[in-house]
């Protein structure tokens, strides 16, 4: 997660641990995360690698398959001599690749912000809703068996290598209303943004950002 965030989740998190024999801290210090990403076509044998989404693998690192492409998180000590030769490999930009994906990582700006079915975790299968017991767990429950979520998260795209701020309005390039926000952005040539808009109804409309330029923006399929 973002290094904003593990402080606060950190103390959420504690509240639920009760009589449980957890202790929970930030182990940065000591752990490293890395991404690995495996083109289409290539193989890669150097370690045993989780298939389905969200599996684990513990030998010999503690390996993460994520949604979508075939792409997995890493988590292992610093000096790791397996961690050490991947992060000398070249790999595309991570963040602009969790974009492509419709993965939804934001700072601490944006925290609390929205209902988890507006950022579509509930299509990433982040989201249980037959156990448990968690705050907010009711408005979750209802959203999904009997209301419409007014909200949903799409990926953006915008010509050129922009820097774009969380929270930055999203209008309506016709009327100039506010539609929704941008969660986060990344850029690899060109800018992608994940975005929390309106839920659509029939044809996409002509979308700016309302930012100082009115940057045109385009809808884009999460490739």
């Amino acid at each position: 997660m973002p290094t904003s965030l593990v402080t606060p989740v950190i103390e959420k998190l504690r509240k639920y641990v009760l009589r449980a024999a957890v202790t929970l801290g930030d182990a940065s210090d000591r752990l490293s995360v890395a991404g690995l990403t495996i083109a289409a076509g290539h193989e890669f044998h150097s370690l045993p690698l989780p298939e389905k989404d969200w599996s684990v693998g513990h030998a010999p690192l503690t390996i993460v398959k994520l949604p979508g492409h075939r792409r997995f998180l890493i988590l292992a000590k610093h000096d790791s001599a397996i961690l050490t030769d991947l992060i000398s490999r070249p790999e595309t930009d991570w963040r602009y690749q969790d974009m492509l994906d419709g993965l939804p990582w934001f700072d601490a700006s944006q925290s609390e912000q929205h209902l988890p079915q507006m950022l579509n975790i509930d299509g990433l299968g982040g989201i249980s809703f037959t156990k448990g017991c968690y705050t907010g767990q009711e408005i979750v429950a209802r959203s999904h068996y009997l209301g419409k979520v007014k909200r949903q998260l799409l990926v953006g795209g915008c010509a050129g290598e922009l820097t774009i701020a969380p929270g930055t309005p999203v209008l309506d390039g016709d009327t100039g209303q506010t539609v929704g926000s941008v969660l986060s952005s990344a850029h690899d040539g060109d800018t992608r943004l994940l975005l929390v808009l309106h839920a659509l109804e029939g044809e996409s409309k002509r979308f700016i950002l309302g930012d100082e330029h009115q940057t045109p923006l385009s809808l884009i399929l999460a490739e």
